[in-house]
């Protein structure tokens, strides 16, 4: 192995159910619409507005005026609520780890950057991809397919630690195998048996081993 990608929320920080309350949140106040825990989950890595457009969708609601506020409320409710904690030993593992490291999330660059600053601090990656780099959001491998790009790495030499259906089938779609850690994900690993080898789970919902 000689480079290692990670995703951010979920993975690295424990920040999932912070994104969920500011879109249940976001959702409710603007557009009236209920959202639940695992319909935020599965839709992890979707860039902001696709996320609420999938929502609409799915709840049949057609006013898409209401996307914008909702996106920047959601912002606004996440960027004020930044208490959480990394996983254990992550900063630890991530030192230690002698590779190309990659952190490549669908959140913004300045969420990224607050996360980075705050609670994941003298954390070294060697590439840093953020929703604001790409066009297209998982499950689309634009994202993975730029770290390759940068780093010179070819597939078979990188692997990728997710938790969400759309970063594993990312991942797949750029040919790199894939890590899934549930951490304390309401999905289970049933969920995710059309994209991903049972081997390549890990069943405890406690942080990653060092690979």
């Amino acid at each position: 192995m000689k480079g290692i990608i990670f995703d951010l929320d979920g993975v690295l920080v424990d920040s999932m159910p912070f994104h969920y309350r500011a879109w249940k949140k976001a959702f409710k106040e603007i557009a009236s619409i209920d959202v639940d825990r695992k319909l935020i989950y599965s839709l992890e890595g979707m860039p902001g507005k696709q996320l609420i457009k999938k929502v609409f969708q799915l709840k049949e609601f057609t006013d898409n005026s209401k996307i914008e506020q909702i996106n920047n409320k959601k912002k606004e409710l996440f960027l004020g609520d930044l208490n959480f904690k990394c996983f254990p030993s992550v900063k630890t593992m991530i030192n230690n780890l002698r590779c190309t490291k990659g952190l490549v999330t669908g959140s913004t660059k300045k969420e990224t950057d607050l996360i980075l600053k705050k609670i994941l601090t003298n954390s070294k990656f060697e590439q840093i991809i953020t929703g604001d780099n790409v066009e297209k959001g998982k499950p689309d491998p634009q994202a993975f397919n730029l770290f390759l790009s940068k780093t010179g790495l070819k597939p078979e030499e990188v692997i990728v630690v997710e938790n969400s259906p759309l970063g594993v089938q990312a991942a797949r779609n750029s040919k790199m195998r894939c890590i899934l850690t549930l951490n304390n994900s309401p999905l289970d690993s049933s969920e995710f048996k059309n994209f991903i080898d049972e081997e390549n789970i890990l069943k405890t919902r406690i942080p990653f081993i060092i690979i």
